[in-house]
């Protein structure tokens, strides 16, 4: 659960604050990872970008899924992100979300905040679930 809002101005991928880690009891485990949360952009014709990562034991992190993207001018919208994941591990398993912006001509929001409303740093999640194999 996010504890902050995320906000960037920047093209250049930034931590949102979403993280957790995970320990597969089995190597041939699957991780069912899933993204639930809402943002906006404020700018026209800029979209706030957001991907999980995934890093095993201490190496580098590496993109799994992205596509997601809040688009909607001074406005706030819903998004999903899921991956049925096969790291192939029993290492510590660590997941980010990471955010950044299409165009710099404007400021991403997650979550959004427009008039206060639905500002709640609660309401954006990023969850694991083994699926033993």
């Amino acid at each position: 659960v996010s504890t902050s809002q995320f906000t960037t101005t920047s093209t250049s991928l930034a931590d949102t604050g979403l993280t957790l880690q995970i320990t597969p009891k089995f190597n041939t485990s699957k991780i069912l990872v899933s993204m639930i949360g809402f943002g906006g952009s404020g700018g026209d014709n800029c979209a706030l970008l957001l991907q999980i990562q995934r890093q095993i034991a201490s190496g580098s992190f590496t993109m799994i899924n992205g596509g997601g993207f809040f688009y909607e001018v001074n406005n706030f919208e819903g998004c999903c992100l899921s991956k049925l994941d096969a790291p192939n591990t029993t290492s510590t398993l660590t997941y980010k979300v990471q955010g950044h912006l299409s165009t710099a001509s404007g400021t991403g929001y997650f979550p959004g905040n427009w008039a206060n409303e639905y500002a709640s740093t609660g309401m954006n999640t990023l969850t694991a679930q083994e699926i033993a194999q």
